[in-house]
């Protein structure tokens, strides 16, 4: 996306009641992603949520670079700087920044996720409800978290991460894919910027029969 898409987006998302924007980086040279990532912090304001996600691209060097200009921004948190498996190489990265390093949404279960924690390479963990295993390994998660004080911020798949962050004390937040409430027969609904959990039976929702249609094989 171009400065002006991400910029448009985030005016969008804040009139809607949501507090900010999720911003992809991970150009081979940080600078650039530092001055497009400047420029949508100056249009939408100093209050604005800005996170950034660099899924991965970036090495030690390169991340360490990056993610004190990101402090400067006053961005929420640095998801995914280096390669998913190398923990002593976030735990380094941890120690130079003050922005908190999140990551999780690729490790599949607590064990693996333990590993971060203990080595104090990471600040925010994003578990993936269909890689970690499930609702019940999600919440085996979240209590590993809750002993090491870090804060739990699910993985996509909002339609069940609504019902665990009710439940959970400490996820912080949800993120919310408006392209996603067409599948549903009835949307999930915001409201002041909250994302309401369906009452209904299960996760509450029933897929669009529209939908079900459109992308019958058979």
């Amino acid at each position: 996306m171009s400065v002006d898409e991400m910029v448009e987006a985030g005016h969008e998302y804040l009139g809607m009641g949501l507090r900010g924007v999720k911003l992809k980086v991970g150009h081979d040279d940080p600078a650039i992603d530092v001055e497009r990532v400047s420029q949508v912090r100056d249009a939408l304001g100093a209050e604005a949520w800005i996170a950034v996600d660099a899924n991965q691209k970036w090495d030690l060097p390169r991340a360490t670079r990056a993610g004190r200009a990101f402090e400067q921004l006053g961005c929420a948190w640095f998801e995914e700087p280096m390669l998913c498996d190398d923990v002593i190489g976030h735990a380094r990265l941890s120690r130079r920044l003050d922005i908190p390093v999140a990551l999780g949404e690729t490790l599949g279960s607590r064990f693996e996720i333990h590993s971060f924690l203990e080595a104090g390479a990471v600040e925010v963990v994003q578990p993936d409800l269909a890689r970690v295993g499930g609702i019940t390994e999600f919440l085996r998660v979240a209590t590993l978290c809750e002993v090491y004080r870090c804060p739990v911020e699910p993985h996509l798949m909002m339609e069940a991460s609504v019902h665990l962050a009710c439940g959970v004390p400490g996820v912080e937040g949800l993120e919310y894919m408006p392209w996603l409430t067409p599948a549903f027969a009835e949307p999930l609904r915001l409201e002041d910027g909250n994302l309401l959990a369906p009452q209904g039976p299960g996760l509450g929702l029933e897929i669009s029969e529209s939908l079900i249609e459109r992308f019958r094989v058979a």
